[in-house]
């Protein structure tokens, strides 16, 4: 057994260089085993596999981070034999083992770091190339693969088309990157007819200035209307439209002034939009636009208007801006979400529904146990706890998501919190500062205001 200590640095000795190498029809088997693999790294990857005919094993660790459908789709297009490792949870695979096999000799690169074009071309990258001799070490290296191939097999998850499935309606992984803050311009998020045929923008092209208090863009208000026109309110009385409207917009905190509304409900969102279609690099968010008549009470005009109402029980996203950070005390490691918002869309927390009555110093409090990540954008740092938990005490007015992490993200008043929910009892939240493009695009997304406060929140 040959072992070399190699250094890729300048150029000179880089991974890619030594996998792409082995790609000859001479090669009876490989094995890639990785346990973070980006996208970058993965169409190196790929170059690799296209046409080669050598028996084929891979193993991934997957993230909603970094791991796409389209990449495990194209995986199984080379070969079967794929497994996969959920590296959402706590205890995460780390391994990167590239193994070559040939007739008389097998080739055994071991290295660290997330598999990225960066690490196997550009970046200092110290690795171990170990070669086995068949003629006197193939039982050696036979005992090596089958240890490793075993451990896989045993704690591994074997990739299908019905699991890639499962993994995208869990919310494991996404159909585009998630969190590759690379965004489209407002006018295609805003789905604008004349930039539908149009390439995608440059990826640092800035968000065009979009004033939401103008008159124009009456039509990005929201009904959250519950009461159907014509249905009859099991009561004693009944309620008239403007009553209903008055109800309905005190209900959710919403400071549009129904005065200046039509009688017809609208709406601008047809239906609650999906969290992995936002923060992606090629997706666009469409909004179904509305065309704002002045009050006209004719029964034709009423026929006419096609009024679709929000579906709260979709809402996968809740984007509010901040308050001040807390220096110390019981609230530095918490988020806090007022109970009226709360119950609006109560299947948003619907793990609420089996939380533990608990009991302290201050008094009775539910309390659910969750798995939160959170993402700093401001400088990328990345945490995962899986004993958060979300509290609703007695008495109080807001629910609160509680993280011992969420001490550790700096932000700033007005700085904003994408809150996402994942599964019931697992939640995403990046804090995203002011001052970067990205925040201009949920702010704008911010069109409620808090109760008594200056500050906005937003559902998607």
């Amino acid at each position: 057994m040959n072992i070399t200590l190699k250094i890729q640095k300048d150029g000179v000795n880089t991974l890619k260089e030594e996998i792409l190498l082995h790609s000859n029809n001479k090669l009876k088997k490989v094995y890639i085993i990785a346990s973070d693999v980006k996208e970058s790294g993965y169409d190196i990857i790929e170059e690799f596999l296209i046409d080669l005919k050598a028996k084929k094993f891979i193993t991934f660790g997957i993230d909603k981070k970094n791991t796409t459908k389209k990449m495990l789709e194209n995986i199984l297009r080379y070969t079967k034999n794929v497994y996969i490792y959920d590296n959402n949870n706590e205890i995460e695979f780390s391994a990167n083992i590239c193994i070559f096999e040939y007739e008389n000799e097998a080739y055994i690169y071991t290295f660290s770091g997330g598999l990225s074009d960066n690490l196997l071309e550009s970046d200092v990258c110290m690795y171990n190339k170990v070669i086995f001799d068949f003629q006197k070490e193939e039982k050696e290296y036979t005992e090596y693969v089958d240890t490793v191939t075993k451990e896989i097999k045993g704690e591994f998850v074997k990739l299908s088309k019905e699991v890639i499935e499962t993994l995208v309606n869990d919310k494991l992984i996404f159909t585009s990157k998630q969190f590759l803050h690379v965004l489209p311009t407002i006018s295609e998020l805003l789905g604008s007819e004349e930039n539908k045929n149009v390439e995608k923008k440059e990826e640092n092209a800035k968000i065009p200035k979009f004033d939401l208090n103008n008159e124009d863009t009456n039509e990005f208000e929201i009904d959250l209307g519950v009461v159907k026109e014509n249905t009859e309110i099991k009561d004693e009385k009944k309620i008239s439209k403007k009553e209903e409207q008055e109800v309905e917009t005190e209900a959710f905190g919403l400071n549009e002034d129904i005065n200046d509304v039509t009688e017809e409900p609208y709406v601008v969102l047809d239906n609650a939009i999906d969290m992995e279609a936002m923060a992606i690099d090629t997706g666009v968010v469409k909004f179904d636009k509305k065309t704002i008549t002045k009050k006209n009470t004719s029964k034709e005009s009423k026929e006419k208007q096609n009024t679709k109402k929000i579906n709260l029980s979709k809402v996968s996203n809740i984007i509010v801006e901040l308050g001040g950070k807390p220096i110390k005390g019981r609230d530095v490691n918490k988020i806090k979400i007022p109970n009226y918002i709360k119950d609006m869309i109560p299947d948003f927390f619907e793990v609420m529904e089996e939380a533990k009555t608990e009991t302290d110093v201050y008094g009775n409090f539910k309390k659910a146990n969750i798995t939160v990540e959170i993402i700093d954008v401001n400088n990328g740092n990345r945490y995962i706890d899986s004993n958060a938990c979300i509290i609703q005490k007695a008495g109080q007015t807001s629910i609160e998501f509680e993280s011992k992490n969420i001490e550790n993200v700096k932000y700033e008043e007005m700085d904003i919190a994408r809150i996402i929910k994942l599964s019931k009892t697992s939640y995403h939240i990046e804090f995203i500062p002011s001052g970067i493009e990205e925040y201009n695009l949920w702010k704008k997304l911010c069109i409620n205001s808090f109760k008594g406060s200056n500050r906005h929140y937003g559902l998607l």
